[in-house]
C-alpha cells in the first residue's frame, strides 16, 4: 500500500520500522530467563565431605544459578531484575550464566550494575560466568559495570568465572566459610590405590603400576596438553583439579 500511495523507498523504510517495533515487541514478551537452579538442583563437582554437604544442602536455596537467554535490552532489561527481586534482597550469591545472551545494551548493563548494588547491600554478591566477547561485555563484567558506576558505589565484589562450575565452588565455598567460620582446606592428596581407576586392583597391581608413573606437577594456569595433540601420556589427577575445555563454538568452550 505504501508503495502504491508513494514510492519503493518509502515502503522499505516503513517495512524496517514495522520489523523493528515487531522484534521488540517479540522480545518483551518472552522472559528472559532460560533456567533457575539453586544449590539444590546444581552441585560443582568438588568431592565434599559429609559435613559440607550437609551444609550445603541446608542452605542450597541461597546458592541460585540463573540461565540467561536472547538479548538484554531496554525493553527486558526491567523484567529481568523484577524476576530477580525475591533473591536480591537476602544474602545469596546469585550467579548469572550468558552463554545464551545475544547482546547485552547501556540499559542492560546499568540493570546489571543495579542488581550487584541491591544484592550487595543484603549481604549478597553477584557473579557471571561464560560471558562470550561478542555480547559486549568483555571478560570482565566488574569492569563494565565500574563504566556506569556512580561514586559511592563501591566493593560490590562482582567475580567472573569461565564456567558455571568454577562460579558454584566458588559460592559453595564461601558459604562453608560464612557457616562453619573456618577457610575451606585444599583437598588432600588421593592415594594411587584410592583412585577410581585403581580402586579394583590388588595391592601388587597398583604397586607395578606406581614404578612406571612419574610426578608432575603443574602451576595455575598451566597447560598440559590441546586438542589434536598426539596423545603419548595418560595423567591421574592426585592432588587438585584439572579443567578441560572443548571449544564448542567460536565464544563457547
Amino acid at each position: 500500500i505504501v508503495t502504491v500511495a508513494y514510492d519503493l523507498v518509502t515502503a522499505v523504510g516503513a517495512g524496517v520500522v514495522i520489523a523493528i517495533v515487531l522484534f521488540i515487541r517479540e522480545q518483551t514478551k518472552t522472559s528472559v530467563i532460560h533456567r533457575r537452579s539453586t544449590g539444590a538442583q546444581r552441585q560443582s563437582v568438588r568431592p565434599r565431605t559429609e559435613r559440607e554437604r550437609l551444609l550445603l544442602a541446608q542452605h542450597a536455596d541461597r546458592i541460585v544459578l540463573y540461565e540467561l537467554r536472547g538479548n538484554l535490552f531496554f525493553g527486558t532489561a526491567d523484567g529481568l531484575f523484577e524476576e530477580l527481586v525475591a533473591d536480591l534482597d537476602r544474602p545469596a550469591w546469585v550467579i548469572l550464566h550468558l552463554r545464551r545472551v545475544n547482546q547485552v545494551d547501556l540499559t542492560g548493563v546499568k540493570i546489571l550494575l543495579q542488581i550487584a548494588v541491591r544484592l550487595h547491600a543484603h549481604g549478597g554478591r553477584l557473579m557471571f560466568c561464560e560471558v562470550h566477547h561478542a555480547i559486549g561485555l568483555g571478560e570482565d563484567v566488574n569492569e563494565a559495570l565500574s563504566r556506569v558506576r556512580q561514586r559511592g558505589v563501591e566493593g560490590l565484589g562482582v567475580l567472573t568465572f569461565i564456567g558455571s562450575d568454577e562460579a558454584l565452588d566458588y559460592a559453595e565455598n564461601a558459604l562453608l566459610e560464612e557457616l562453619s567460620g573456618q577457610s575451606v582446606a585444599t583437598p588432600e592428596r588421593v592415594e594411587l590405590a584410592a583412585t577410581d581407576l585403581c580402586r579394583g586392583m590388588s595391592a601388587d597391581q597398583v604397586a607395578a603400576l606406581e614404578q612406571v608413573l612419574r610426578t608432575t606437577r603443574a602451576g595455575n594456569g598451566q597447560k598440559l596438553f590441546s586438542a589434536g595433540d598426539h596423545g603419548d601420556h595418560m595423567y591421574i589427577v592426585a592432588q587438585g583439579e584439572v579443567d578441560v575445555r572443548l571449544q564448542t563454538t567460536q565464544h563457547h568452550y
